[in-house]
């Protein structure tokens, strides 16, 4: 049944554009730990794509895809996905609670990249 949701939960971050995939959600965080009760319905992304339009080459581009744990049981973002190696994500490992929102950065390195 694990490996059911953990397809399932990775199919939910698999939109992207030229930007980050929002994330894919594996649990349980550690080793030995109880199986997890979370479904792709438990984490709901304020955006699933960001498209970072036409942007000088040189600075990098910033976005932050914030996302709120509806489900009953801390989630633990354990990998972000870019869809291509310009687009790196970041994030803290940190549990989110409950109810809390989290966030993963996303950095677009222009430098070498013209429009």
């Amino acid at each position: 049944a694990q490996d059911k949701k953990s397809k399932k939960d990775k199919k939910k971050g698999k939109e992207n554009t030229e930007s980050a995939a929002p994330a894919t959600l594996v649990t349980p965080a550690a080793p030995g730990a109880p199986a997890s009760n979370l479904t792709a319905d438990d984490l709901a992304f304020a955006d699933m794509v960001h498209d970072f339009g036409t942007v000088p080459e040189g600075p990098d581009a910033s976005f932050v895809f914030t996302f709120k744990n509806n489900g009953k049981e801390p989630i633990i973002i354990q990998k972000a996905q870019p869809s291509c190696g310009c687009t790196v994500p970041s994030f803290s490992g940190e549990p989110v609670p409950p109810g809390a929102t989290g966030k993963i950065d996303v950095a677009y390195h222009t430098k070498g990249r013209p429009n």
